[in-house]
């Protein structure tokens, strides 16, 4: 007995060891599905691998975990239930067997990766020293503008469009990823003026910008314009604010201008259905109203639309205990041929897939971290955890509901929670 404990205490150490490494390879990998440009089906070699490196990240993991010291708070209950719940969701409404086994595994890897970053915070990816040792803004920003400049000479435009086999929107949120690491890491720079650090820091983020207005992925954009904003206005105030603000216009402006890879049919420009809006006097109130959610439905591709016409096939049953995971769809009356659509609020998808309970479950997830208090070293991590949220309503899956593109978000989401749910550990994590 004793020497399988030495052997577990020493496979336990040797994963320690390890974590962030093989972090590092799982984040630098998961953006990517197929590359187009290759001209062969490099999908049949891409996914593999990628699925060997989660199945190897889950289970180092597993090992290293120590189970005996979880308690079952409110993260974990919820998690169990949330489990339970697509396997009855799988039962009553059947469907595509692979969405739910891919839900069922997002919602099992959140819980091992925050359950070990739980017992051990002085891993996690985002805290400063601990980013330090695998993240490389130079080496980052290096492989973005390589992929720039071989999507405008045309050898990966087709690759970009497609987000690497990922949808270039999810490709964009997970450019969002890069940015939000680099404010968290908060480079040493020789100046002495806030704004000018400010502005430096904007002109690190600049490569990954550029690429999401490329993709015309808005969603990412949203969410570094409002990373941009907020690391500005704690650097200095609401001079910094302004000038992230005009920075992010100017730069989705010349990309518009310049981007060869902009065409009528991709839907690439992000300033597509942004015409303003045009007030028809003596319309009156009504009419003025239902112009105004014309315009909205169009400026958001038709996601108020989407929205409606999913809502209004639900029932009173539907609305208690869903329709399934992939049958809670929507569509736009106005144009039709885009087909039915999945709808763009990750919470409002979950209220339509589980009802009612599974709604709730989710939001007993993904609201306690944000609302817990802490220093000014939890401040970033809970806005950083604002902004997924915020992007999470006019996306289709994220927070729990995905991995690749959420990977950052939960590391934040696991540092919220510190160590409280654990027996006989006291430890702090300094974010920033």
């Amino acid at each position: 007995m004793q020497l399988r404990i030495k052997n577990s205490d020493v496979l336990r150490e040797l994963a320690n060891k390890y974590f962030l490494l093989v972090f590092g390879v799982f984040f630098c990998t998961s953006w990517l599905y197929v590359v187009i440009a290759f001209g062969f089906d490099s999908r049949s070699i891409i996914i593999p691998i990628k699925y060997i490196i989660l199945l190897g990240f889950s289970l180092l993991m597993i090992v290293t975990i120590r189970w005996g010291e979880i308690n079952f708070d409110l993260f974990s209950i919820c998690s169990a239930i949330w489990l339970v719940l697509c396997g009855v969701s799988w039962a009553a409404h059947g469907g595509d067997s692979i969405l739910y086994v891919k839900r069922i595994g997002q919602i099992a890897f959140a819980f091992l990766f925050v359950t070990y970053l739980w017992q051990n915070p002085e891993k996690n990816p985002c805290a400063h020293k601990a980013l330090m040792k695998w993240f490389s803004p130079l080496i980052f920003n290096i492989v973005v503008i390589l992929i720039i400049v071989l999507g405008a000479a045309h050898f990966l435009a087709e690759d970009i469009l497609e987000g690497f086999g990922n949808s270039r929107v999810n490709f964009s949120i997970w450019l969002m990823q890069i940015s939000a690491l680099i404010f968290l890491l908060d480079p040493p720079m020789n100046v002495r003026s806030n704004l000018l650090r400010a502005f430096g820091m904007l002109l690190l983020i600049t490569p990954t910008y550029i690429l999401q207005n490329m993709t015309g992925g808005r969603s990412g954009m949203l969410g570094t314009v409002m990373l941009a904003a907020y690391f500005s206005y704690k650097r200095d105030g609401i001079k910094a604010l302004i000038f992230s603000i005009i920075w992010a216009y100017l730069i989705s402006l010349l990309v518009r201008y310049y981007n060869p890879l902009i065409t009528p049919e991709n839907n690439l420009n992000v300033f597509r259905n942004s015409a303003p809006f045009n007030f028809v006097a003596g319309s009156g109130y009504l009419g003025w109203l239902n112009d105004m959610l014309v315009w909205l439905d169009k400026l958001s591709s038709y996601r108020i639309s989407i929205l409606v016409t999913a809502f209004s096939s639900l029932d009173m049953k539907g609305y208690i205990w869903g329709v399934g995971i992939g049958n809670f769809m929507g569509w736009a009356p106005t144009y039709p041929e885009l087909g039915m659509v999945e709808v763009h609020n990750v919470f409002l998808k979950v209220l339509g897939e589980f009802g009612i309970f599974g709604f709730v479950i989710f939001l007993l997830l993904v609201v306690p971290p944000v609302t817990r208090r802490g220093g000014a070293e939890k401040s970033a991590v809970r806005y950083l955890q604002l902004v997924y949220i915020a992007v999470a309503m006019v996306h289709p899956d994220l927070l729990m509901t995905a991995i690749n593109t959420s990977i950052v978000y939960l590391s934040c989401f696991a540092a919220s929670l510190g160590t409280a749910s654990l027996k006989n550990k006291e430890k702090n994590l300094s974010l920033i």
